[in-house]
């Protein structure tokens, strides 16, 4: 399995790459551009979010709980809004967003589970393309498809790091990235409904 700093590094590749091509065929500014490279790197360190290891999701959870709340307050907050309101509104949705999704992350999920398959890194893309309703649908779009790129890149990273391509073998762990379901019937009815729900919601504010 790659590691955290290679997930990030691929996810950033493909995030630059995306900016680029949509700076030069003028679908994105150079600000959405660069914010392109960013959402890679986010996309690609999305599946650790169900890591064991502390470090990955922590930093994951502390970047979620800074860029949600800021996302969310041109939407659902009031534009009479004060400093000292927005103050406690952001701190207040960080602390929810970090300790209790790592509340609610270490006693629902598993590494290597729901998150580490491919209708979750479209769950990802829809998610992202349903945060920034004020932009061009272009721009929305490309957005979703650089997480969810980024995301993919992780998937198929952990995939190819199961093989041992010399011996022309396979570890335990072959298959459990890039698949299209979880180890359940019902996980996985769960999975396709919730990406399909989130599928029509962006139908729906496109």
């Amino acid at each position: 399995m790659a590691n955290f700093r290679t997930h990030a590094v691929c996810g950033g590749l493909w995030g630059t790459a995306a900016g680029m091509a949509a700076f030069l065929t003028g679908w994105c500014s150079p600000v959405q551009s660069a914010t392109l490279g960013v959402l890679g790197v986010i996309g690609a360190a999305l599946p650790d979010i169900d890591s064991r290891n502390a470090r990955p999701r922590q930093i994951l959870l502390g970047v979620l709980g800074v860029g949600i709340p800021v996302l969310l307050a041109g939407n659902v907050l009031p534009r009479d809004f004060t400093n000292e309101a927005l103050f406690c509104w952001m701190i207040a949705a960080d602390a929810v967003i970090r300790y209790g999704a790592d509340f609610i992350l270490s006693r629902c999920s598993r590494h290597r589970g729901a998150f580490h398959s491919i209708p979750a890194a479209l769950m990802a893309g829809e998610a992202t393309f349903l945060a920034f309703p004020d932009s061009l649908l272009q721009v929305r779009f490309a957005f979703a498809l650089a997480v969810t790129g980024g995301y993919l890149s992780h998937l198929l990273l952990d995939e190819l790091c199961s093989w041992n391509f010399i011996g022309a073998s396979e570890k335990k762990s072959a298959g459990s990235a890039f698949t299209w379901k979880t180890e359940s019937a019902g996980g996985t009815l769960a999975l396709y409904l919730a990406a399909a729900i989130l599928g029509g919601l962006c139908f729906r504010f496109s």
